[in-house]
């Protein structure tokens, strides 16, 4: 359902100061038609992780096979309480390759 302002909706919620304030980490996704769940977590992580530890991030994750960059993301949002928004999500398919790294994930809206 495309055009109707969901993304910039999505976007004055994420921005929202008082939102903000509630969560412990937050990270925005574009998902798109032709999705690249591996590209896709390797963004949300770099979200994630303090500034200091992107670049050694980037290198592990670039070493990891998909399963193991959906662990590290699990992990960094283990315990935590996460305002993640996917945007563009236009496949079944691209939403259900990804939950699995969401802890807690009957609490996502898709």
């Amino acid at each position: 359902m495309g055009g109707i302002g969901k993304s910039t909706l999505a976007r004055e919620v994420y921005n929202h100061a008082a939102v903000a304030t509630q969560f412990d980490c937050r990270a925005w996704a574009v998902v798109s038609r032709e999705f690249n769940p591996r590209e896709i977590i390797k963004s949300l992580m770099l979200q994630l992780v303090k500034q200091d530890k992107q670049r050694e991030m980037l290198e592990i994750m670039e070493k990891s096979d998909l399963q193991n960059v959906k662990n590290m993301l699990h992990q960094q949002l283990q315990g935590k309480r996460y305002f993640l928004v996917l945007d563009d999500v236009w496949q079944d398919e691209a939403w259900e390759s990804l939950a699995p790294a969401f802890p807690d994930e009957d609490f996502i809206v898709p």
